[in-house]
């Protein structure tokens, strides 16, 4: 199953005109022990984004996204931790986004989103780059169906027209000199 997925995710990516890179910590269940999250903190001090993407705090229907979520937020703070892995340099706490869990049950996980993103011009790529994980068909359907309830609420926020949208909730707070204006 797993080389399955890697292959799945690996044409996707190329879909998106992404590159992907996987860590290999297997999973059901997934483990993050000490030696993994330092792993991952180093990553994330060589890279140095800006921005993360992680799963939410909560999903009952897979125990490991929950795990994943905790490991990058517990790697993001390892890794602005001025004394760890020293001769990186030091690194900015990223912004961190979670993207709405798999099955979205916000009555369940408490998803609340604050941050919404259109993609009504990318749509059909997203839509091929989904196609791609074959193994995981059912998953376009939800996506479909989600992408446009999150595009009405987008559109109600942005006072005009958004068909497709992803939402997002941020772990951390954006600092500013001053609110957004639109």
């Amino acid at each position: 199953a797993g080389r399955i997925r890697a292959a799945e995710a690996e044409e996707a990516a190329g879909i998106l005109g992404a590159t992907v890179e996987f860590l290999n910590y297997g999973d059901y269940p997934l483990v993050l022990d000490k030696e993994r999250l330092e792993s991952m903190a180093r990553l994330i001090r060589t890279r140095k984004p800006d921005i993360i993407l992680t799963h939410w705090k909560c999903d009952p229907f897979n125990v490991d996204h929950e795990v994943t979520a905790a490991g990058v937020l517990r790697a993001a703070t390892m890794a602005a931790i001025p004394g760890f892995d020293p001769e990186v340099g030091k690194v900015a706490y990223p912004y961190i986004f979670s993207f709405e869990p798999t099955i979205p049950r916000n009555d369940v996980t408490g998803f609340c989103p604050d941050h919404y993103v259109e993609f009504d011009e990318v749509y059909d790529v997203k839509m091929a780059a989904l196609r791609a994980l074959r193994s995981q068909s059912k998953l376009v359907r939800f996506y479909q169906q989600w992408a446009e309830y999150r595009g009405f609420q987008a559109a109600q926020s942005a006072g005009r027209p958004v068909r497709y949208a992803e939402a997002f909730q941020r772990y951390t707070a954006v600092v500013d000199t001053q609110l957004p204006s639109p």
